[in-house]
């Protein structure tokens, strides 16, 4: 997969991929991440206080990320891994 990521100074602060086959469908969007301690603990919150899973906790090789969406409709991801400050 190609990923251009994004660096502020020596800091990765995003990143972005082109629309492939298998995402030709989808419409162009950004997608915020927060890092969280535990991704299977923070998807347990977001349905707790309400909100959705869009794609459930999985493994990247880099560490675990989820996709959900707040009681608002606001969607957002989890990343569960090393992160530089």
């Amino acid at each position: 997969m190609v990923y251009l990521t994004i660096k502020n100074a020596a800091s990765s602060n995003g990143g972005v991929m082109p629309v492939t086959g298998q995402h030709s469908g989808a419409p162009s969007y950004w997608l915020a991440y927060f890092t969280v301690p535990s991704c299977d603990g923070a998807v347990a919150r977001v349905l707790e206080l309400g909100g959705e899973v869009l794609v459930r906790p999985l493994d990247i090789g880099t560490g675990r990320i989820s996709v959900v969406r707040d009681p608002q409709g606001a969607v957002f991801a989890l990343f569960e891994g090393e992160a530089e400050d």
